[in-house]
């Protein structure tokens, strides 16, 4: 949910991807387009999304929009009903109150109808099931009025394949580049120095920040709990020395385990096995 209610002041690193979502929503052909956001985790999927789908230019551009989190397990009749009422919502109107007994087929039926004559904008935020895009794509008329679907997804194979559709694209989301991390860190946990980090403070922070890969989540998480701790280097010193522990026991960086170990439980047997083995190899990097 925090990903949801960033404020604009605190992202940094996805100004460049944000922009090219813009200009492909409200500029791209008037055929209805479908682009997937690909990467791990805690890599700022959810908040690049939402940050292009509360754009002025696109909320002005679209007649009605609808953000649905499918996340897993899902029902798809809960989803679709959502779908409406947010549309109906959009447009200030009240939706149909029969759609609370509706079914699947009735109510792709409505969404169908509704939509047709509407420049649509649609997020799935969040998508598991490999078979979701073929189950949920017929409720979506192709009207060429410009309507766009978002997906945000962890595996690339759950992605609708640009080989069924030329108008179905692949974004892979990049992890942050150093300075772009550093400077994430730096605004997380010297907050009173204005987002500036102290000369005593910089080796420190470079070191926590690489170890991060370019992260977010683990970047924020890290820095929420180093922004607790007094700004004394023989204070950060003992916390880096117990960083291993404090994932156990620290709520501010259990958030990270949590969050990979869905990514974790998705993967193969055969790479299961490898991530462990890295996982436990990186956990070491921080003795």
């Amino acid at each position: 949910m925090a990903s949801l209610f960033i404020e604009e002041a605190e992202v940094v690193g996805i100004e460049s991807h944000r922009d090219k979502f813009i200009n492909w929503l409200i500029e791209g052909p008037s055929n209805r387009m479908v682009f997937s956001v690909v990467g791990i985790g805690g890599l700022g999927k959810t908040t690049l999304v939402k940050k292009v789908y509360d754009n002025d230019k696109v909320t002005i551009h679209f007649d009605c929009r609808a953000w649905i989190i499918v996340s897993q397990p899902y029902k798809m009749e809960a989803l679709l009903r959502d779908m409406i009422k947010q549309f109906y919502k959009a447009r200030k109107e009240f939706a149909p109150r029969e759609i609370d007994t509706m079914r699947v087929a009735s109510l792709i039926e409505e969404l169908r109808n509704y939509l047709h004559e509407q420049r649509y904008l649609v997020i799935f935020d969040d998508i598991w099931d490999i078979g979701f895009w073929d189950h949920i794509k017929c409720a979506f008329p192709c009207n060429d009025k410009g309507s766009r679907i978002i997906i945000t997804i962890r595996n690339e194979d759950v992605a609708p394949s640009s080989n069924e559709s030329l108008d179905y694209y692949v974004y892979k989301l990049p992890s942050l580049p150093f300075e772009k991390a550093f400077e994430l860190f730096c605004k997380k946990v010297f907050q009173r120095e204005g987002g500036q980090c102290p000369p005593d403070f910089v080796d420190f922070s470079r070191g926590i920040v690489e170890r991060c890969g370019g992260l977010p989540l683990a970047i924020v998480a890290i820095g929420g709990l180093f922004s607790t701790k007094a700004k004394v280097v023989s204070e950060w010193s003992k916390v880096l020395d117990s960083l291993t522990s404090e994932f156990e026991t620290n709520s501010r960086l259990r958030s990270i385990t949590r969050i990979l170990s869905f990514s974790y439980h998705d993967l193969p047997y055969n790479l299961k096995a490898c991530f462990f083995i890295f996982w436990n190899v990186s956990r070491g990097l921080f003795h």
